[in-house]
């Protein structure tokens, strides 16, 4: 079982840092998805939120790529969040940094109100299902309207005939991506790792909050989600089809 203290531990911050890739090579490929639909996302001079920011990998990408963007960076950790602050130093005033344990986060206790652009990475699947549909709710409210919440983490796979499929996957992604890989990496994707949710799931609890919502990219038991905030009442259905095409 993971050590719940290792964020405040120097030595395991450090190393997590120096290699964040490392169980999942994936990661920095849907990182990159994450910084796409952010530009399309964010309105120029409106602070993005990062819940769960970690070392600051995430919004370091953003701010390169986006040179008018602004974010705040949310984690608990001292630790962590130090990291962070070096990392962004070159960043000035565009980034700021909030500690806050996000189970116990309320829009409200934010130092801006009406993001256009709420980021959650790898962070829903340490919660239980109660504290996931907090989080999004909070979410919810921390957008403004038509802002849109973007995803990134695990969901459960579990043993139900599927899982033979998810794991010829995973030993896919070990094989292209070996220069990230090490012994330390797991050879299956684990049902049982952190508290991952089923995908169905949090579709659906995004749209009953309120949310209009779409996979953005799936590979294996990783996926990035894209939910918008729409207007009471219109909850989560689907908008009319138009003859758009990409």
């Amino acid at each position: 079982m993971a050590d719940p203290d290792r964020w405040f531990k120097p030595e395991h911050v450090a190393a997590w840092d120096d290699n964040p890739h490392r169980n999942n090579p994936t990661r920095q490929t849907q990182m990159e998805i994450l910084c796409a639909l952010v530009g399309a996302s964010y309105q120029p001079g409106e602070r993005i939120v990062d819940l769960g920011a970690g070392t600051g990998h995430l919004a370091e990408m953003i701010l390169t790529s986006h040179t008018d963007a602004l974010i705040t960076l949310v984690d608990y950790s001292d630790e962590v969040l130090a990291r962070a602050r070096q990392r962004l130093a070159q960043f000035g005033a565009r980034a700021e940094y909030f500690k806050a344990d996000l189970t116990l986060l309320q829009a409200d206790g934010l130092p801006h109100a009406g993001y256009s652009v709420v980021l959650s990475s790898q962070s829903l699947h340490h919660f239980p299902d109660a504290g996931k549909v907090e989080q999004l709710r909070q979410a919810h409210a921390m957008l403004k309207q038509d802002g849109v919440l973007l995803i990134q983490d695990r969901f459960a796979v579990h043993d139900d005939g599927f899982f033979p499929l998810y794991r010829a996957l995973w030993h896919r992604q070990r094989t292209l991506f070996a220069e990230q890989a090490n012994d330390e990496s797991p050879a299956d994707p684990d049902p049982q790792v952190g508290r991952a949710a089923e995908l169905p799931w949090l579709l659906d609890t995004l749209s009953n909050i309120g949310f209009t919502c779409r996979v953005m990219h799936a590979h294996a038991s990783r996926a990035v989600i894209a939910a918008r905030k729409v207007k009471k009442g219109r909850g989560g259905s689907a908008p009319p089809l138009d003859s758009r095409r990409i």
